[in-house]
This record gives structure tokens, C-alpha cells and sequence, in this order.
């Protein structure tokens, strides 16, 4: 499995490389790129099915770091893997923990998805600060406004902190294990596009239905996206934009020749929406 296909716009090579479900398809899930629905949608095809999580309980502990967190429960899927076969599973996995934790992630066909980078991060912290997310309360002492958030620098380039194969990987060595080894990158802003083209992978092909989890606004997090912010919240995730566009141009290329057949009269439409995050 590889993304050569689609990086040089030979989508029939890339579908034939890459279509079947004889391995286990794995979602990184990367925060807020629409990854609630992508997830749900494609778990109710794929049956069986897991989501590598941090049950409720153990999120609420601020005695135990996040990190120690999931790798404790990835470990946990890599223990069940030895009892049973799953057709897909998910979760917000690393690939570096992926690599470290899951003997077999090398027989597993890896996708995710991305999001423009500015949007995605204002995104991430609106969601923090509501009930939704298990720890807000602690996340708004630490970060009561955006500001502070873009202060931090492990919350920056989230995407690229994600996909990177290693700790010291740089931004080309991360696309080039990213085209290497992953089966399929979707785009957000080409949401219904991407979801037909990973369907039609699994040779379950159709279009999105569930749009779910839209963060709902409070005081913490209305304030306003002017061009200025959002240029400024790029320059600090930089890393993420050299791999979103990089990306979003391949899955630009191949654009028409995925939507050339419809599969329903809504498709069109679709194609102009996105999932709430």
C-alpha cells in the first residue's frame, strides 16, 4: 500500500494498489479534523471494529500525563489483537506510539485525515473549553483564552506531531513515510470527496451521512477569526501547512475524475460541505 497513486494523479493505479479489506484499516485520528464522523460512518461498514480510547475514568486523573494515558491504552488494543481480528479500528494513536506499541501496524492499511491548519487549531481549542471534552476545566485554567493556547508550543502543528514517524523527523522526511505507508489522506474541505474515495478503497463506496459532535459556543471560546489571526495561527503551525497543502494539492488533481460518477442525485451538493467540528 502506498499513496504513489494519488501523488502522481493515477487514480486507477492508486485504487487497484490500495482497494480491499483483507488487513485491518487504521484511522489516526487527528483532533478535529472531522474524525467523529469520518470514524462512525466507517466503523458501522467495517464490522468488527475498535476504538483505541481513554475511558472517562482514567481521563479525569491528573495524576497520570496524557501521554502515559494513551499509550496505556493502545497497549491494551495491542493485547486484544492477539485474541481477535478487527476489519477497522481508530483512535487519537500517534504513528510514533502506533510503530512503538502495535507489533502488527506494518500489516495495517493507515489512513487519516487533515485540515486546514488555521481552521483546525481555533477548532481544537473551542472544543477544549467545552463540557464535551472530559478535562475543560483544567484545559481553561491552564489556558483561559486562544492567546495562550498559541503559546504553547506542543499544542502547535498537531497534524505533523500526528503522522511523524519519529521524534526527529522534519516535515519531508514525514510526507515522504506518509506517502510510503499510508492507504488514503482525506481532506476536510473536500470532505464528501474524500469519503467516496476511502469507500470506494473498502468496496463499500457512498457518500457521508453523519455530520456529529458540531462544539457547541460559550463564553470561553466566541472571539474574533479575523484574516490577521489566522495568518498569524499558520505561521505558528507552519509544519502543519507544508503538509496540508501538500496533500490538498494531490487530492485536488484527482478531484473530477473521482466525482465523474455519481453515486446519488446529492452528491454535487455534498461536495460543497463540510462536517461540523
Amino acid at each position: 500500500m502506498s499513496l504513489a497513486g494519488l501523488v502522481d494523479a493515477k487514480l486507477e493505479d492508486y485504487i487497484a494498489e490500495n482497494r480491499g479489506n483483507d488487513q485491518c484499516w487504521f484511522f489516526v485520528h487527528i483532533p478535529k479534523t472531522a474524525g467523529s464522523s469520518f470514524r462512525r460512518e466507517l466503523a458501522a461498514l467495517l464490522r468488527p471494529n475498535y476504538n483505541v480510547h481513554i475511558d472517562r475514568d482514567r481521563a479525569s486523573d491528573p495524576q497520570v500525563p496524557h501521554g502515559q494515558k494513551i499509550v496505556a491504552a493502545t497497549r491494551e488494543f495491542n493485547a486484544l489483537l492477539s485474541e481477535r481480528t478487527y476489519r477497522f479500528a481508530s483512535g487519537h494513536v500517534p504513528v510514533s506510539l502506533l510503530k512503538a506499541h502495535v507489533d502488527t501496524w506494518e500489516d495495517m492499511k493507515l489512513i487519516t485525515m487533515l485540515r486546514e491548519p488555521a481552521i483546525r487549531a481555533i477548532s481544537d481549542y473551542r472544543y477544549q473549553t467545552t463540557p464535551a471534552h472530559p478535562t475543560h476545566r483544567q484545559f481553561l485554567e491552564r489556558f483561559p483564552t486562544f492567546e495562550a493556547f498559541l503559546k504553547a508550543p506542543h499544542l502547535s502543528n498537531r497534524m505533523f506531531n500526528f503522522l511523524r514517524p519519529s521524534q526527529d523527523a522534519t516535515v519531508e522526511d514525514c510526507i515522504e513515510f506518509v506517502v510510503e505507508r499510508f492507504a488514503f489522506v482525506g481532506l476536510v474541505e473536500m470532505y464528501p470527496l474524500s469519503f467516496r474515495l476511502v469507500t470506494r478503497l473498502m468496496e463499500e463506496e457512498r457518500s457521508p451521512t453523519q455530520y456529529v459532535r458540531k462544539t457547541e459556543d460559550n463564553e470561553h471560546n466566541r472571539f474574533d477569526v479575523t484574516p490577521e489571526l489566522l495568518d498569524r495561527v499558520r505561521e505558528i503551525n507552519s509544519l502543519d501547512v507544508m503538509l496540508y497543502d501538500y496533500f490538498h494539492d494531490r487530492l485536488a488533481r484527482i478531484r473530477d475524475q473521482v466525482t465523474s460518477e455519481v453515486v446519488d442525485p446529492t452528491d454535487h451538493a455534498r461536495c460543497s460541505g463540510q462536517p461540523h467540528t
